[in-house]
């Protein structure tokens, strides 16, 4: 499966940030590699999470529109009559 790229602003990674280093300062002990790699996971399942709620209003939200249907406007009919046929018919009495 394709993997997106995702462009992160500038405040999305310094939360994330934020989030593994006030899990890594509550962390009694030594830190190791295992425990910034749960971390790391963490924050990814999150991300994940919060993609897949994205990704399903996303697709809410293009069904609704997709099923607004427009067939056609015409600027010459006004309250179900054809003003444009009633031009030509005009003409035609002229």
């Amino acid at each position: 499966m394709k993997q997106k790229s995702k462009i992160l602003s500038k405040k999305e990674v310094e939360q994330m940030v934020s989030f593994g280093a006030s899990k890594i300062f509550k962390m009694q002990g030594t830190i190791t590699d295992e425990h910034i790699d749960q971390i790391l996971k963490r924050g990814e399942e999150k991300t994940k999470e919060q993609d897949e709620k994205i990704n399903k209003q996303i697709k809410k939200k293009q069904s609704v529109l997709s099923s607004l249907k427009i067939e056609s406007i015409s600027i010459y009919e006004f309250l179900g009559e054809d003003y444009q046929e009633k031009k030509k018919e005009d003409e035609k009495v002229l």
